[in-house]
């Protein structure tokens, strides 16, 4: 069913396409708020009216099959659409007999061929008119049937709440007369129900009693206002009973005042013991307030309930200034910090009962003086063991502390220099944090507070347990205080507050010495050993990785030295290939020893040494590939060098010697069978080589320190040979030339190393615009596969 004011939906069902076409072109020209959909058969129009919520239907009469007819016999049989309209469309000048079929059908009108357009849409309009109106006519009633089942079930809920109550409740007309008396009222007055409603109440109730006490407040009622009050009626059996009385105005329609609900309690015993307590109260106030020494007591809500003399003395503030509320916590702790954690330990007392001693708390006064009470503290249970409040014992002990503080006066000089060094501390690069004895921090300095993500506003003289949030710290802290060691010192693992990376950060504490019996302050520094102790790693590393590489070619020269040296009878072909592998090896541990040489220029901010010549970029490449032929067994090599000939102001060697170390890295982390591309080619006003592999690939972060010495992105694997240095010393070779060198990859996407050299405009070589390059290996631009 479609809402109303929304857009509304009209079947049309025709078996001729061009009719269809035609009607709802009509339609959306006229009714553009009206959205059709077709059918061009009886059965199909039936299965879109069960799927789609329809405000009308347009049906042909003739149609083979099921026609228009029985169609609607069939809509009109279904609940969700027996209320829709449906208009059949007839031939021109249709029997009566078809008429009446149609009716019989369910039909609500009829437009016969040709059809007029204006009669159609007029038709249409008043179809969907009447079934607006059946629509808000149906949530009309249902909208009332609600309401009506609502107040039923509301009147007979209020009727079970009224009859259920222990309390007595009467409804008194404006005539002063009982409309209502349920049955606790009529068991109170021992009256039965026909001896009260419709009675005026002073026949009930007695003319006296209504006259002087009732009436007058019956009428404050009348006139819309609530009146509570106490009520004295004598009774024959009952005696004379005390009952609290709230009367409410009972309104109607309009807000108009149409009877009084008087809500009745007999409340006598309860007065009388209200009565008892207040003497005994009194008693215990006299008690209280003759004390010469703060009492106080506190409900479980915190509310003061007691106030004495003496804490009015203290404090400044009147017992009527905080009995009743709660407010004097702000008022003596203004410090909200403090407050609230005086307040939870009032809670923690409440839950867990005993007695709390000795607890000192400084308060600020109603003149604004700072004085430091001394509590006892115990809580009060009732009849069952549970709490209902603390009674607080505070003895002013301001006096005592200013005492002690003359030994303060006498070490100002300490202090001056102790605020000295505290500027010193807090320009250090370290954090520092500095606790008194009592491990309350009172100094951190920037860099503590930015890696706690505390400030020291926050914190100062706040116990460290509370202050800090890093567990491990604390720990610390406590390890320092239960073992009362001089020096504690460990490292822990930080999580950054800013990035949330992981950062080690060595802590050291140390224990202030104080007087005999005294227990010291402490200084703890944090210091960031994250970079240090990663250097240390990759040391670690790199030795072991270089002694490796040394000991490989080493045990190879040693060993086929030992051969040649151990007088066997070996022929030239095999001394020859014997000095060939051993050729081979020093070769090896000469580039080794040429990477840790280039190194220790790159250390001493020494730049790498240059000798610039112009140099074929295709004869460099070749001359690169050409000396990893056994590297590449198995592995698909591609080079596309569009302009082979194209010549660079370079070190011809020492540009080999970049494109060896990244063309070693594409080998060694590429699968098996992988391919390796080389391309170069100009970019603007510089010339780019990248070589791509299909390997494992990098992360960002991997890919960032890639050129940093010593660095591999996967040190645990010993597979792979090489001392970390390669992309360390060939990012110093391209910046040497003017040049950068760059990786791009992902986790499992392979990698791709680039560098780009600057171009200068050179003499041309000879013949260069018609000579073709042939590497010793392959075209240029091509493939090679060596397997």
């Amino acid at each position: 069913m479609a809402i109303i004011g929304d857009e509304q939906t009209l079947l049309v069902v025709d078996d001729t396409p061009d009719n269809l076409f035609v009607l709802e072109q009509v339609i959306a020209r006229h009714l553009p708020g009206c959205r059709v959909i077709t059918a061009a058969s009886g059965g199909e129009g039936l299965a879109l009216a069960a799927s789609v919520s329809l405000d009308g239907a347009l049906l042909d009469v003739q149609m083979p099959g099921m026609d228009g007819i029985e169609m609607c016999r069939r809509l009109k049989a279904e609940p969700a659409t027996a209320s829709m309209p449906v208009v059949l469309i007839t031939a021109n000048r249709a029997s009566s007999e078809l008429k009446a079929r149609g009716l019989e059908a369910g039909a609500d009108d009829f437009i016969s061929r040709p059809i007029d357009n204006l009669e159609l849409v007029a038709r249409i309009k008043v179809m969907l008119r009447v079934r607006r109106a059946e629509e808000q006519l149906r949530r009309a009633n249902a909208g009332l049937e609600r309401r009506v089942a609502e107040k039923t079930a509301a009147l007979r809920l209020y009727e079970k709440a009224v009859e259920s109550t222990n309390d007595l409740v009467t409804v008194v007309s404006p005539r002063y007369e009982f409309l209502l008396f349920n049955q606790a009222a009529l068991d109170y007055n021992g009256l039965q129900r026909e001896q009260v409603l419709g009675r005026p109440v002073s026949e009930v109730l007695g003319a006296e009693a209504f006259e002087a006490t009732l009436r007058p407040r019956l009428d404050r009622t009348l006139a819309g206002e609530t009146v509570e009050f106490d009520l004295l009626l004598d009774y024959p059996q009952r005696g004379t009973r005390q009952q609290q009385v709230r009367s409410t105005p009972m309104r109607g329609e309009g807000g108009r005042v149409e009877g009084v609900v008087a809500v009745i309690r007999d409340v006598t015993e309860h007065r009388a013991a209200e009565k008892k307590i207040h003497r005994l109260s009194q008693f215990q106030k006299g008690i209280v307030d003759n004390a010469h020494i703060w009492m106080d007591v506190l409900d479980e809500d915190g509310h003061v309930a007691i106030w004495n003399k003496a804490a009015e003395n203290i404090s400044g503030y009147l017992s009527e200034e905080v009995v009743g509320g709660s407010h004097i916590w702000g008022l003596l702790y203004p410090d909200e910090t403090y407050r609230s954690e005086l307040q939870e330990k009032l809670g923690a007392l409440l839950r867990n009962g005993g007695t709390v001693e000795g607890f000192e708390t400084p308060i600020r006064c109603k003149d604004g003086a700072i004085k430091i009470i001394a509590w006892n503290c115990r809580v009060l249970l009732d009849d069952t063991g549970g709490p209902m409040g603390v009674v607080s014992i505070g003895q002013d002990i301001t006096a005592r502390r200013e005492a002690e503080e003359g030994k303060t006066k006498a070490l100002l000089e300490t202090e001056a220099a102790r605020g000295r060094i505290d500027a010193l501390l807090k320009s250090v690069a370290d954090g520092i944090i500095v606790t008194d004895g009592d491990n309350r921090i009172i100094l951190m300095n920037r860099f503590a507070e930015d890696l706690l993500d505390l400030r020291l506003e926050a914190a100062f003289m706040q116990p460290v347990d509370k202050a800090i949030f890093f567990r491990p710290l604390r720990d610390h802290f406590s390890v320092v205080l239960a073992d009362a060691k001089s020096r504690v010192s460990e490292d822990m693992e930080w999580a950054d507050p800013g990035s949330g990376t992981l950062r080690t950060i060595q802590v050291r504490t140390f224990v202030s010495a104080e007087g005999p019996g005294e227990r010291g302050g402490t200084i703890t520094i944090l210091r960031d050993m994250t970079r240090e102790r990663e250097i240390e790693r990759i040391k670690r590393e790199f030795l072991s990785t270089a002694a490796h590489e040394l000991r490989t070619p080493l045990t190879a020269v040693m060993g086929f030295a030992e051969l040649l040296l151990s007088g066997e009878d070996f022929d030239a072909q095999q001394q020859r290939e014997f000095l060939e592998v051993i050729f081979e090896k020093t070769e090896a541990l000469e580039r080794i020893v040429d990477e840790l040489l280039d190194v220790g220029r790159i250390e001493t901010g020494r730049q790498i040494p240059l000798e610039k010549a112009p140099c074929s970029i295709g004869e460099t490449i070749a001359a690169a590939v050409e000396g990893f032929r056994p590297q590449l067994c198995g592995k698909k090599l591609e080079i596309s060098l569009p302009e082979a000939d194209r010549r660079l102001e370079v070190d011809r060697q020492k540009m080999v010697q970049v494109l060896e170390s990244l063309l070693d890295n594409a080998v060694k982390y590429s699968p098996g069978a992988g391919q390796v591309r080389i391309v170069g080619a100009a970019a603007g006003d510089a010339y780019r080589v990248s070589i791509e592999d299909e390997g494992i690939g990098m992360s960002p972060e991997q890919a960032d320190r890639a050129f940093d010495k010593f660095y591999r992105a996967d040190a645990s694997s010993t597979a792979v040979g090489g001392l970390g240095l390669g992309l360390t010393v060939a990012r110093s070779i391209v910046e040497a030339h003017g040049g950068r060198i760059w990786l791009e990859s992902g986790p499992g996407e392979g990698t791709r190393a680039i560098f780009s050299l600057p171009l200068e405009r050179l003499p041309e070589a000879p013949d260069a615009g018609n000579r073709r390059f042939d590497a010793p290996l392959h075209p240029m631009t091509g493939n090679y596969h060596d397997g």
